[in-house]
């Protein structure tokens, strides 16, 4: 399915018996950071301002896709092991000392990492998220760096990235 609002695909998903036990939608800003903009959230609901993914529940079922079809594409992307890479870079209850380019600089870098650029070809559909997050915490509309530019270089303190432990 892509990325697509969340919205979208909650309603196409509820159609489906079972879904829950092997698939969950993903949104792709992290929940935590967009929720500290309350006064933003409750004006635009969650559900229609932001993008998710279709994504296993997983990584057993993950696993369990290529044992039933072994030409399934490798899918390391689980809403888990997003959450935890994302709590590496962008610790619980440090979410203020993040800028929104920082945020999108992590959320990208999570994504590469866990191999989501081999399907999501163009971040251009998270423009208008981080727009959004942008304009609700001030600050300028953040660069969407190219996949090749993702490094972990950006997350060192010599690059200005918050050492929250």
């Amino acid at each position: 399915m892509g990325i697509n609002q969340y919205n979208k695909m909650q309603n196409q998903v509820r159609k489906v018996s079972g879904f829950g036990y092997l698939f969950e939608l993903d949104h792709i800003i992290e929940q935590r950071l967009i929720r500290r903009l309350r006064e933003w959230t409750e004006a635009v609901p969650e559900s229609l301002a932001f993008q998710a993914f279709l994504v296993p529940k997983n990584a057993a079922v993950a696993a369990e896709m290529i044992r039933v079809d072994p030409s399934s594409h490798v899918i390391r992307y689980v809403h888990q092991a997003k959450t935890d890479l994302m709590r590496t870079l962008i610790p619980h209850g440090s979410e203020g000392l993040f800028t929104v380019q920082q945020v999108a600089d992590a959320t990208l870098f999570t994504l590469k990492s866990l191999d989501a650029h081999t399907y999501v070809k163009t971040i251009d559909v998270l423009e208008e998220d981080f727009r959004f997050l942008a304009e609700a915490l001030g600050q300028k509309m953040p660069r969407l760096r190219p996949w090749d530019e993702l490094t972990e270089d950006l997350f060192t303190a010599a690059n200005g990235w918050p050492q929250a432990k």
